[in-house]
């Protein structure tokens, strides 16, 4: 047999992988300062993700968005369906904090939706350990990605959303100073 007959290799049933994954997807409790309030963050299954992105697209062609012309409305619109999808009420984790996408759409701001996407993220960043840096081992890593032989240069999703925004900081600082 090709699997070596084991029942080793058969496949995980839908309530062991529910038992697997439990913790994982479990609703985080997050203070969020902005509202001065408790929410709910839950982790989006990768079907999840895959329907917000979609339904990001979908919005666009319907209101006639010209994505050459404002490319970041469609990344606008993705995290608004990412915070409407992952953010929910912490006593009633099935509930959603907002009733639709289109109350996210049109009742917060662009700050709130982004404060409330990087509260996803850190989820996220808690979920999955990933690599933290300094600020001067962030100048350290952009001073080795100049030079010829940078294997941490190329793996970047490894590295914590923070760790990314010093990385673009520094770099367009050294750029600016350049020119």
């Amino acid at each position: 047999m090709a699997n070596g007959g084991t029942s080793t290799n058969l496949p995980v049933s839908d309530a062991e992988l529910e038992t697997m994954l439990e913790g994982r997807r479990a609703v985080r409790r997050v203070h969020f300062e902005p509202l001065k309030r408790e929410i709910g963050i839950r982790a989006l299954s990768d079907y999840e993700i895959d329907q917000a992105k979609l339904e990001a697209q979908r919005y666009c062609k319907r209101v006639g968005a010209d994505i050459d012309m404002d490319p970041d409305f469609l990344e606008r619109e993705k995290e608004r369906q990412f915070v409407w999808r992952s953010v929910v009420e912490p006593e009633e984790p099935h509930r959603p904090l907002f009733g639709s996408d289109e109350i996210v759409r049109k009742s917060l701001d662009s700050a709130l939706v982004r404060a409330f996407f990087n509260a996803y993220i850190d989820v996220l960043d808690e979920l999955t350990p990933v690599i933290r840096l300094t600020e001067e081992e962030v100048s350290e890593l952009v001073d080795s990605m100049g030079k010829e032989h940078a294997p941490q240069a190329v793996a970047l999703r490894h590295y914590a959303h923070d760790t990314l925004r010093s990385l673009v900081r520094i770099m367009a600082v050294r750029l600016y100073e350049r020119t």
